[in-house]
C-alpha cells in the first residue's frame, strides 16, 4: 500500500486509537446535523443512520472527542420529505451552521443542495444524487450509476443477460432509468438485453401486471429499483408469481432489520451493492480494512448492526470532524467544501477516496462489491470482485 494512504488513514483512526482516553473536555459540544428520515417510508433507514450516527459520536467521545471537545449530533426527522428537509434546513443555514448531513432519498438531496448554494456543505447519503462537481454537495458512496453498472456487470458474467427491470417512479427510480439507458449502452453490455422495463407508484398496491410481464418475457433475473416498502411490494409479487431468479435491488435495502422482518417473501437469491466495508472479511491487509474494524467495534459497542444504513454516515463524519479540527471549530462552508474537495487517496470504510479525479463522490466502481442476503445467518456476504467483475462465491 503506498505510504501515502497509510497515513491519511491513520488520520480517519486518530480520534480511536491514538487520542488519549479521557481527558480535559471544553464546555460546549460540538453539534453536528443531520436530515433523518425517522418516520415514513424509509424510517428503516433513517433509523439505521440515526443509530450509527450516535454510535459513532460515542466512540469519538470516548477517545478525546475532536480537540476536547465531545460531538453531538441533533437529528432532524424530515420523514423522506423535500419539502420538510427545506424547513428544516433554512434555520441551520440562518444559524450559518457550514455542514449537515442529508439522508436522503435523492429528492430531499436536490432540493437541500438547492436550498443551501453556497452557505452550507450538504454531505448526501444517497448514491442516487449526483452532485455537481464544483458545488457544495457532496454524496456517498459510489454513484448509482457505477452500482447498478457492477451489478449487471455479475450478472452477465455469470451468464445471466436477459434482465426484467421493475422501477419506482418517484426520483430515484428517474435515476436509476436514466442510469439504465446509460448502462446498456456500454460496449460491454451489447449482449444484455432488457426483456421487460416495468414502472410503479410509490403508493401502488399491486405489481402483478408488472412481475407478470416480467416472467412471460422469460426474464432470467428481476432487479428490483425500488426501496422499502415498495420493494417488499415487489418481492412479494415475484413470490406469489413462482419465479425462481435472482433478484438485484439497490443498496438502500442492504438492512438486516428490514430484511429479516420480511420473512419468506425474500428470495434465495437476493443481491445488492455495496461499497468495500460490506466485504471485510475477504479484504487483505491495509487502511480501508484498518478503518473498517474501527467502525465494527464502535457500531458493536453501540449494538448497532454493520450493514447499509449504519455505514452511510461514518466517512463523511469523520471529514466533517476533520474541517472542524482544521479550522480550530470555526470553519465557514467554503472551509469544509474545499477541505472534502482536495482529498486524495484517502481511506475510509468505503474505499479510497479521491475527489479530484472523482468530483463531489471520490468513489467509483472500483469500490463496489455485490453481496448476496444470507437468510440463515440473517447477514450479507461478498460474491464479486470489486466492481461486479467476477465470481469469488456462488
Amino acid at each position: 500500500m503506498k505510504p501515502v494512504c497509510m497515513a491519511l488513514s491513520a488520520v480517519m483512526v486518530l480520534l480511536f486509537i491514538a487520542a488519549p482516553f479521557g481527558g480535559v473536555r471544553a464546555a460546549d459540544p460540538l453539534e453536528l446535523y443531520a436530515l433523518v428520515p425517522l418516520t415514513g417510508p424509509l424510517a428503516f433507514l433513517g433509523q439505521g443512520v440515526a443509530a450509527s450516527l450516535n454510535a459513532e459520536a460515542v466512540a469519538i467521545n470516548a477517545h478525546g472527542g475532536v480537540k476536547g471537545r465531545d460531538v453531538h449530533f441533533t437529528l432532524l426527522d424530515d420523514q423522506g420529505n423535500p419539502q420538510i428537509a427545506v424547513q428544516l434546513l433554512t434555520p441551520l443555514l440562518s444559524k450559518g451552521v457550514p455542514a449537515v448531513l442529508d439522508s436522503g432519498p435523492a429528492a430531499t438531496c436536490r432540493a437541500t443542495s438547492a436550498a443551501a448554494k453556497s452557505a452550507a456543505v450538504v454531505y448526501c447519503l444517497s448514491n442516487a444524487y449526483d452532485p455537481a462537481g464544483d458545488s457544495y454537495s457532496f454524496a456517498t458512496p459510489m454513484s448509482l450509476e457505477d452500482a447498478i453498472a457492477a451489478q449487471i456487470r455479475f450478472l452477465r458474467v455469470r451468464g445471466l443477460k436477459r434482465i426484467g427491470f421493475i422501477i419506482t417512479t418517484d426520483a430515484t427510480g428517474q435515476a436509476s432509468d436514466a442510469a439504465i439507458s446509460n448502462i446498456l449502452a456500454y460496449p460491454e453490455n451489447r449482449d444484455v438485453v432488457a426483456v421487460a422495463r416495468e414502472r410503479f407508484g410509490m403508493a401502488d398496491i399491486s405489481v402483478t401486471a408488472q412481475i407478470a410481464r416480467i416472467r412471460n418475457a422469460g426474464a432470467q433475473a428481476v432487479y428490483a429499483l425500488a426501496s422499502g416498502a415498495p420493494f417488499a411490494l415487489v418481492l412479494r409479487e415475484v413470490r406469489d408469481a413462482g419465479m425462481n431468479v435472482p433478484v438485484a435491488t439497490l443498496a438502500s435495502n442492504q438492512s438486516i432489520k428490514q430484511l429479516t422482518s420480511y420473512g419468506a417473501i425474500v428470495p434465495p437469491d437476493l443481491e445488492m451493492v455495496a461499497a468495500r466495508f460490506a466485504a471485510y472479511d475477504v479484504m487483505g491487509a491495509g487502511p480501508v480494512k484498518d478503518d473498517t474494524a474501527v467502525f465494527r467495534s464502535a457500531m458493536a459497542r453501540g449494538g448497532v448492526g454493520t450493514d447499509g444504513p449504519s455505514s452511510l454516515p461514518w466517512d463523511a463524519v469523520m471529514f466533517i470532524t476533520g474541517a472542524y479540527r482544521k479550522y480550530d471549530f470555526a470553519p465557514t462552508s467554503t472551509n469544509v467544501r474545499d477541505y472534502i474537495a482536495s482529498m486524495r487517496n484517502v481511506a475510509g470504510i468505503n474505499g479510497y477516496y479521491d475527489f479530484i479525479t472523482t468530483p463531489g463522490r471520490g468513489l467509483t466502481s472500483k469500490d463496489t462489491v455485490v453481496l448476496r442476503w444470507d437468510g440463515a445467518r440473517k447477514d450479507f456476504a461478498p460474491i464479486s470482485t470489486a466492481g461486479g467483475t467476477a465470481v469469488v462465491h456462488k
